[in-house]
């Protein structure tokens, strides 16, 4: 009634609530925020009877490998900060990764339609995904990168698309005044490339150690040890990060030149000299697993080089994240180019470390020791 008094509108009276699933039929524990206010989040948890707390859903995710909150990100700054004592994962993220959109119509739902509606969207999406491989019910999909997505929106960040094969763009909140404004003008950026994520990926499953060897020095290795010009190995590299449209109608994500459907004329070109990765790339099938051991999902157009170079990326902006500590802050990220803004450090010694961060990232994820470049822009005086 107080609902009613303060301008609610009323429900449709043709429309009947789906009935809420009696057994939440998988083993991964999973919490849905029906509702984020202020004053807290009220959680469901699909098979229990009533609604938890944010610190209730903590216990009760204590002690359950694998527990997930579901749902969108709150507006309030305050209960995005709790959220992180979580493992939270953004809805849309997970239903988009099974094609579960959200219904073209209007929605103008009851709370009683709108907590059972986001339950039954979570449960269709781990429905699809244990039907589709039956062996991985326990893990979520794309968990390293769905996370690293989430914890970026948790700290303000928008990333747009949301495509659960990895971050297309991370862009910085604009500032909040003149005087934030002119305080960022001021600070060095830090521009971090990891050169041909496509290009190192091959190398570790094809154990191709020429091509390793090259990808060490970098560019200049790999224009040498292919034996052409530097310009033209250059050129190359670029135009392994074009994207290129995608089936389903999202966005391309990065890297997807190289993604789904018969390798491009620019991988075969850079690969020909090297005959263990050429084997590679003429084989009928793709590894299953990426070189650091998680599963390479096989779901959507994008699930091949293309997906494995997005998160490989991840986890270099995940080891940095860890290693750098304050004094790096994520400015934006655009394929396998990430900028970071420099918070009251010197240029020369926050270059050299986030130089050696990255190339330990790689090494632990590959296998094998690839260059990485950084550059610092630092304004005028």
């Amino acid at each position: 009634a107080a609902r009613a008094a303060a301008g609610r509108p009323a429900a449709r009276p043709t429309r009947a609530a789906p009935d809420p699933p009696a057994l939440w039929p998988y083993p991964l524990p999973v919490g849905v925020i029906e509702q984020t206010a202020p004053g807290g989040l009220h959680i469901v948890v699909p098979g229990r009877q009533g609604e938890l707390t944010l610190a209730a859903f903590a216990d009760f995710a204590d002690g359950r490998p694998g527990a997930v909150l579901v749902g969108e990100v709150p507006a309030q700054a305050e209960l995005r900060r709790q959220l992180r004592a979580v493992t939270f994962v953004e809805r849309l993220r997970l239903t988009t990764l099974v094609g579960l959109p959200d219904p073209p119509e209007p929605r103008d739902p009851t709370d009683e339609e709108e907590r059972l509606w986001k339950v039954e969207q979570v449960r269709r999406a781990f429905e699809r995904w244990a039907t589709r491989y039956p062996r991985r019910q326990r893990e979520l999909p794309y968990a390293d990168d769905l996370r690293c997505m989430a914890r970026l929106s948790l700290s303000g960040y928008q990333l747009n698309p949301p495509h659960p094969a990895g971050l297309w763009s991370a862009v910085e909140p604009p500032p909040a005044s003149r005087d934030e404004r002119a305080s960022q003008r001021g600070q060095p950026l830090l521009e971090l490339e990891v050169p041909a994520p496509p290009l190192l990926l091959v190398a570790a499953w094809a154990d191709d150690r020429g091509l390793q060897a090259a990808l060490a020095e970098g560019g200049v290795g790999v224009a040498a040890a292919a034996g052409m010009d530097r310009d033209e190995a250059a050129g190359l590299l670029r135009g392994l990060a074009r994207p290129r449209p995608r089936a389903d109608g999202h966005a391309p994500v990065p890297d997807a030149g190289v993604g789904w459907g018969p390798p491009g004329p620019r991988l075969r070109r850079i690969l020909e000299p090297f005959g263990t990765a050429r084997a590679y790339l003429q084989g009928p099938t793709r590894p299953a697993t990426l070189p650091w051991g998680a599963p390479l999902a096989g779901c959507g157009t994008d699930r091949d080089l293309g997906d494995a170079s997005s998160r490989l990326v991840t986890r270099v902006v995940a080891a940095v994240d860890a290693g750098c500590g304050p004094r790096l802050r994520l400015a934006s990220r655009r394929g396998s180019r990430v900028t970071y803004r420099l918070d009251d450090a010197p240029p020369v010694p926050a270059v050299a470390a986030l130089r050696e961060t990255a190339r330990a990232a790689l090494e632990a994820s590959l296998g094998f020791p690839a260059d990485v470049e950084v550059h610092a822009r630092i304004p005028a005086a």
